[in-house]
């Protein structure tokens, strides 16, 4: 997961489409949601990571909504 648009070292090969996650609950860690979604999508990254309320950092705290897009990549080769 990155919250930039690229990885480096890494092509996008296909966009898979968005993933999201949301809590109101206070330590339910919506990172994890996310990353299972796009496990299950066939994603093996997720970028464009953005968080929209609570604190923005790995656990929900008072209700965050975390959204990116889930991608296959590959190394990228020089």
């Amino acid at each position: 997961m990155t919250t930039t648009e690229t990885i480096p070292g890494h092509v996008i090969e296909r966009v898979l489409g968005l993933v999201e996650a949301s809590s109101s609950l206070r330590g339910l860690s919506v990172r994890g949601d996310i990353t299972r979604q796009a496990e299950q999508l066939g994603a093996n990254a997720v970028v464009a990571v953005r968080y929209a309320g609570g604190s923005g950092n790995r656990f929900a705290i008072g209700g965050t909504v975390c959204y990116g897009t889930a991608v296959v990549t590959r190394p990228e080769i020089s």
